[in-house]
C-alpha cells in the first residue's frame, strides 16, 4: 500500500482498461447491486433483491485535492459516448 502525497490517505492502484493507473481508497465500501428478482416482504409488496459486495472507491473522488494529480486525456482515447462530458447540461 502506497499513501496520497496529497492528503496522506491510504491507497491502493488499479490498472484501467486504457491502460492507465488509477487510485483507490484502501479502504472498502459496501455496495448494493441489484439482482433483478423481487421478493414478497409478507405484506404482500415486492422488494428489490440485492448482493451486498465490497468495493473500492476512486481516491479521485475523495481526496480534497484531487484535480493536482489528474492528468488530461491521451489523444486517440475516446470517452464513452454513453455518458455526458463533464460541464455539460443534459436537461436541455
Amino acid at each position: 500500500m502506497s499513501r496520497c502525497k496529497s492528503c496522506g490517505a491510504e491507497i491502493t492502484w488499479a490498472v484501467t482498461q486504457q491502460g492507465r493507473v488509477m487510485p483507490l481508497d484502501a479502504a472498502k465500501v459496501l455496495v448494493a447491486i441489484p439482482t433483478g428478482r423481487f421478493v414478497d416482504n409478507g405484506s404482500g409488496q415486492l422488494t428489490p433483491q440485492v448482493e451486498v459486495r465490497q468495493a473500492s472507491l476512486t481516491h479521485f473522488a475523495t481526496c480534497p485535492h484531487a484535480q493536482q494529480h489528474r492528468k488530461p486525456r491521451q489523444a486517440g482515447v475516446d470517452r464513452d459516448p454513453r455518458v455526458p462530458a463533464r460541464g455539460s447540461d443534459s436537461r436541455r
